[in-house]
């Protein structure tokens, strides 16, 4: 009958109690067993049972850490209970105690599958038998499991190799074939039959001896073989294969053991590739010798949506973005377009798309780091795709078309406003020169002629009668006379360094050394002026040229810069004088400097087209100004020629 549960398998208490079948026939062996194994505090479950039926119904219907067995029983033996746990293939520990079995017998047992024996008169050892018997019995479960596990894998390993659309070939470490899937026997032509068990270094089978190749560069030691080939059936047809190759493992010496590699048919992928090859040498022999790119359109009338999934190889060049990135961001070229060009882009579209015309546009794009672009498109279309309109044609670059007319427009309407501002300019010159001579020297002479008149009638009455305090009168007003002369010299020497500065005659670098200084004691500001040689002989005009391109550009720099240092250098060569105004201001925009009132920047553009040469602002906001002036050396004379510095 049941005993109450006592005791856990563990040696500690608080583990699960351990469950104990006893087969035996004496009750009071029975409790002292249980009571040794209860001698550690163990918790221990137990049943006692004597004859064979009991045993088996109590065995199926629970379950049993570890089987405690007598060897001989009125009714029932160790034997026949072994017997029948085989059978029931149940793997749980079985120890026989004993006071009666013999060695013979004992060692047949454990043959026969127990587990461990115990004497009961030396029962203290056999909760350590207990413990290692579970112990093996955990262990060969656990064995069981990854066996089966092993097997498992095994058979789903061969279920993918037998169903794998590659060739899949694993050479040994005898060198011999030992598997040849069946995508091997049709790709390669050779059965399964005849090739496991081939050495391969002895095969006859060519084909078989251009797989030892790859084999033996996996031997010499090489990691991973990754190989393209032509290969000749056995019925004498060719297969394109890709073949990659590792080795199995590698022995102590680094040197591979066995291989598997694995084989695709690439027969019809090569074919489409030389094929698609053929066809794309052939589109770019012609697109290259085209004066544009070709390119295809899609437009989608409804959702007004435009795509273009291809470019040829020119479209770096236009876009700024190869023709592989086009084909991959085949919505680009709208957002490359202006927001007007873009709107008016669509709309010639749609116009094209209803009516089924040939399509023709001229618009600006903005390439990203690229100057604006002017291009002609030209296309013809095609019945509709899925609810587009298809077009291909040719987009052509006009970029310097249309940057000539511009130029060309942009030109007559500077030469007209220049005229007419020089014009103004004279004019101005000349009332101010006018204005000067009559209010400044008109009114000193003026003075001078009644103080002369004055003196004059003072000296005829002292003819008659000399009077020293007339003396004193006299002299007072011949002073008079002398500060309103040095003031007219003053004015007339200041007029006329406004119409041309005299200390020219000293040299260019003499006379910007005396304008910068003058102008750094006005204004305060931080002027340096280099040149790289201390004496620059230049002709009168030249030199007039530079001396008011540096009076304008530091004059612009102090009214609309809000600069704190200005760099100034000029520079000479041979054949050229390069002139060069920096400063750290706050910039001009772009549309600043092609403004029509930017009468400043022109003049100083004219006067040096009027030498041959050129000039060139840069600036960007916030980043200060750069004006560069280059003119050509000993330039004496005026020259009909515009600037030699290519134009647009």
């Amino acid at each position: 009958m049941p005993d109450n549960p006592v005791a856990p398998t563990s040696m500690t208490p608080a583990g699960p109690p351990l469950r104990v079948l006893m087969i035996e026939d004496s009750e009071t062996d029975y409790e002292l067993i249980l009571i040794d194994l209860r001698r550690d505090g163990s918790k221990i479950e137990s049943v006692r049972i004597e004859e064979e039926g009991p045993f088996l119904s109590t065995l199926r219907s629970q379950r049993w850490d570890v089987i405690l067995s007598d060897h001989n029983l009125p009714r029932f033996s160790s034997r026949r209970a072994l017997e029948l746990l085989m059978q029931e293939q149940r793997d749980i520990p079985f120890l026989i105690v004993s006071g009666t079995i013999g060695e013979d017998h004992a060692v047949d047992a454990m043959l026969a599958g127990a587990d461990d024996y115990v004497m009961k008169g030396s029962t203290r050892r056999l909760r350590p038998a207990i413990d290692r018997a579970i112990k093996a019995a955990e262990h060969r479960q656990q064995q069981r499991h990854a066996e089966q596990a092993l097997q498992d894998s095994l058979e789903r390993l061969e279920t993918l190799v037998a169903a794998s659309p590659l060739a899949i070939v694993v050479v040994d470490e005898s060198h011999r074939v030992s598997v040849w899937n069946q995508t091997a026997e049709r790709m390669l032509g050779i059965p399964a039959a005849l090739a496991q068990g081939q050495v391969l270094e002895h095969a006859r089978e060519p084909l078989l001896r251009e797989i030892n190749l790859f084999y033996r560069q996996l031997r010499i030691g090489q990691h991973l073989v990754n190989f393209s080939a032509l290969l000749e059936r056995p019925d004498g047809s060719l297969v394109d294969i890709s073949v990659t190759a590792a080795p199995l493992h590698r022995d102590e010496s680094g040197e591979s053991v066995g291989m598997v590699a694995f084989i695709a048919d690439v027969t019809e992928q090569r074919r489409l590739e030389q094929a698609r090859q053929e066809n794309e040498i052939k589109l770019s022999a012609i697109t290259s010798n085209l004066p544009g790119v070709v390119f295809q359109i899609l437009f989608h009338l409804g959702e007004r949506s435009v795509m273009v999934p291809y470019v040829s190889e020119g479209a770096h060049q236009l876009f700024g973005i190869s023709a592989d990135e086009f084909s991959k961001q085949p919505f680009t070229l709208t957002s490359l377009l202006s927001p007007t060009d873009r709107e008016q882009f669509r709309e010639t579209l749609a116009q094209a798309a209803a009516s089924g015309d040939t399509f023709r546009w001229q618009g600006r794009i903005f390439p990203a780091g690229q100057h604006a672009r002017w291009l002609y498109f030209a296309a013809s279309p095609r019945p509709l795709v899925m609810d587009y309109t298809v077009w291909d044609g040719i987009i052509i670059d006009i970029t310097q078309q249309k940057s000539a007319e511009e130029w060309l427009q942009a030109s007559q309407d500077e030469l007209r406003a220049l005229s007419a501002h020089m014009e103004q300019v004279k004019e101005t010159e000349r009332a101010d020169i006018a204005r000067e001579i009559h209010d400044d020297l008109g009114g000193t002479m003026t003075k001078l002629k009644a103080d002369v008149l004055r003196l004059r009638k003072r000296l005829a009455s002292l003819t008659k009668e000399i009077d020293p305090a007339a003396g004193n009168e006299l002299e007072t007003t011949l002073v008079d006379m002398q500060g309103l002369l040095d003031h007219a010299v003053a004015s007339t020497s200041r007029i006329a360094r406004s119409l041309r500065p005299a200390i020219l005659d000293l040299g260019i670098v003499p006379a910007l050394e005396w304008e910068i200084g003058e102008f750094r004691r006005r204004t305060s500001l931080r002027v340096n002026f280099t040149c790289n040689l201390e004496e620059l002989e230049l002709g009168k005009q030249a030199a007039t040229v530079i001396y008011r391109v540096v009076q304008e550009a530091l004059t612009n720099i102090l009214k609309h810069a809000q600069a704190k240092r200005v760099d100034v250098e000029l520079f000479a060569t041979d054949d050229r004088i390069t002139l060069e105004i920096h400063d750290n201001g706050i910039g001009i925009d772009a549309k600043s400097l092609t403004k029509p009132n930017s009468f400043g920047i022109r003049g100083m553009t004219e006067r040096a087209r009027i030498l041959a040469g050129w000039m060139d602002v840069s600036s960007a906001p916030g980043k200060g100004t750069t004006l560069m002036l280059s003119i050509p050396r000993m330039m004496d004379n005026p020259s009909s020629e515009l600037s030699s510095r290519p134009q647009p």
